[in-house]
This record gives C-alpha cells, structure tokens and sequence, in this order.
C-alpha cells in the first residue's frame, strides 16, 4: 500500500465517496485532512506560519513559500505530537492507501507534500507515489 496526496477540490470529483477512489481497486482508502481545525493539527501549518506566508505572498514576494517550508519544517520537527502522527501513518501505509488531503492545488506549494516526505525520510519503507487527481486508476508501486 502507499502513501498519495490530493486537494480538497479533487476529492469533489468523486462526491468524497471514499469506494470511487480507485474502484477497482475493492478497498477503501483512509483520508487524512491535514490542514488547521480538521483533527491533525500537530502536522498542519501553525497560524504563525500560515499568516507570514500569506502575507508575504500578498506582497509579492517570491520567497514565501520557501520561507513558510522552513517554517513548516522546523516546527514539524520540534513537535513530539506530529513525530507520532508520522510514525503512525507510515504503518498505515504498510496495510492501506493513505491520502493527505489539503485546500492548496498546487502540491508544490502545499505542506502535504512535505508532510509525505517527511513520512518516507522517516520511514524509508513507506512508498509516497505523488499527487493524485485522477482517482480511477490506482499507480502502479515500483
């Protein structure tokens, strides 16, 4: 099994009816929100850190998502909370498909991504397959 990535919009796609991810697959995936208020909050972004970003996003300057991934980053790694969490997903992800599942498009610009790269360094048997929008076939693991 493995780890994916998605947005909130995406997941529409499939009315959030957790049997047309990957229906042929005949198992159902687990979705984790990972953004503030939604029951993960030791791995979402803390408000200081969302409000710099977005502040200096709205300025224009085109080092805020680096700076709010430091951010991100070394507040992820302080916290014992969001240790466990990770620990505890990458066990998931031995016996299901796992998906984090944030409001940001763009993976590149998201935390869920760090967060699925943080779970592999963690845990490098843990398989993080990428973004998926498309949930109709499931990638194949290499």
């Amino acid at each position: 099994m493995a780890l994916f990535t998605t947005y909130l919009s995406a997941l529409r796609k499939v009315n959030f009816n957790l049997f047309k991810i990957f229906p042929d697959s005949g198992k159902v995936v687990k979705i984790l929100y990972v953004m503030r208020n939604r029951g993960n909050n030791a791995v979402a972004p803390t408000e200081d850190t969302l409000t710099v970003y977005k502040g200096m996003q709205k300025r224009g300057n085109p080092q805020a998502f680096e700076v709010a991934k430091k951010n991100y980053l070394s507040d992820l790694l302080r916290n014992e909370k969001a240790k466990e969490w990770i620990d505890q997903i990458a066990l998931d992800t031995e016996y299901e498909d796992v998906f984090l599942v944030c409001y940001e498009k763009d993976p590149n610009l998201c935390h869920r991504t760090l967060l699925a790269q943080q779970i592999v360094f963690r845990h490098p048997k843990a398989k993080f397959l990428g973004e998926i929008t498309d949930f109709q076939n499931r990638p194949e693991e290499a």
